[in-house]
C-alpha cells in the first residue's frame, strides 16, 4: 500500500471508532473495535475489520448488528 492509502485508512478507521461510539445507539456494538481498514490503490473500496469482545454468541449478534447499521 501506499502512503496516501495508508492515510486514508487512518482516517477512515476512526471516523468510524467515533461513529461507533458516539453514535450507535444500539447495545450489541458496545464491544466492537475497528481494528482497521485496507483501501484499495483506486480508492475505490475499503476493507473494514472489526474486533468484538465475548463469547460466541455476543460476537455473532455484534457483527448482525454492524451489518444492520451498514447504511448508517
Amino acid at each position: 500500500m501506499s502512503q496516501r492509502t495508508d492515510r486514508l485508512g487512518d482516517l477512515i478507521r476512526n471516523e468510524l471508532s467515533e461513529l461507533l461510539r458516539r453514535e450507535m445507539r444500539d447495545p450489541r456494538v458496545a464491544l466492537a473495535t475497528v481494528t482497521s481498514v485496507e483501501v484499495s490503490a483506486d480508492l475505490s473500496h475499503a476493507a473494514v475489520k472489526v474486533s468484538a469482545l465475548g463469547d460466541d454468541a455476543a460476537r455473532t449478534e455484534t457483527i448482525r448488528a454492524l451489518a444492520h447499521a451498514r447504511g448508517f
